[in-house]
């Protein structure tokens, strides 16, 4: 097992780790609303109601990700809502350390560079999608 590569096991594991680390930012803004988002929005003059894409990009996307259907979609769309994040959220700290030495945005920069690598590798033997796929061909 050590000695040979598994691209699709590695594939099929960042997959769920992104998807599982990201749906529950999604569901706490289903629970406790996008108000804050909303703010941001419109603190750069962008229309509030953009905010409800946040919902897809952290309840659908890693969703799709997780059961590895539409993966380059929802690759995609959750590294698009972490662009948006680092650049609405985060924009004042994106050249700034923590206290700990790291960058103040790695969290949702990991997040956008993951979903850019799973969005590369497309769908893995795993993905749900790609057995459907199999069974209509």
């Amino acid at each position: 097992m050590f000695g040979t590569p598994r691209p699709q096991l590695a594939s099929l594991i960042l997959r769920l780790t992104v998807g599982g680390l990201m749906l529950p930012h999604g569901l706490s803004k289903l629970t406790k609303g996008v108000a804050g988002i909303q703010s941001q929005l419109s603190s750069v003059g962008l229309p509030e109601f953009i905010a409800y894409g946040a919902l897809v990009g952290e309840i659908l996307a890693p969703l799709g990700l997780i059961l590895g259907v539409f993966t380059r979609l929802s690759a995609a769309t959750v590294a698009f809502t972490m662009t948006m994040a680092i650049f609405l959220v985060h924009r004042q700290e994106i050249f700034s350390l923590r206290p700990t030495g790291a960058l103040a945005i790695e969290l949702p920069l990991l997040f956008l560079l993951a979903s850019v690598v799973i969005f590369l590798n497309g769908p893995d033997r795993y993905a749900l999608g790609h057995r459907i796929g199999r069974i209509r061909a």
